[in-house]
């Protein structure tokens, strides 16, 4: 996982499956209930953190819920999923996740 600019997004890279979804949504969960202050002393004003996937290799079931479950139970502040592949935003329309509030599932 890597924070980027603007403050407020992270890039997932590599592969996410069962062995990491775990520890990744902890991060996530970690970095949305931050104060929004970046260490540059930028503020994040709108409260959502950016999750760009467009650089994930393999992702399975278990990490999207994963992150899905980050956005669930989340008290504050917003996921927003880019790049996500067009099968697995179809799937998130259908099984119903993108009607979660706190979670934002940007069509490509």
């Amino acid at each position: 996982m890597l924070r980027t600019e603007p403050f407020g997004t992270v890039v997932l890279a590599g592969l996410m499956d069962r062995r990491n979804a775990g520890p990744v949504a902890r991060s996530l969960a970690r970095e949305l209930r931050r104060d929004g202050q970046s260490p540059g002393g930028v503020m994040r004003h709108d409260g959502d953190l950016r999750i760009d996937v467009s650089r994930l290799e393999f992702s399975d079931v278990s990490a999207i819920r994963a992150i899905v479950d980050v956005a669930r139970n989340a008290a504050s502040g917003r996921l927003v999923l880019r790049g996500l592949p067009d099968a697995i935003v179809r799937v998130m329309f259908v099984v119903g996740w993108s009607d979660l509030p706190n979670l934002v599932v940007e069509e490509n």
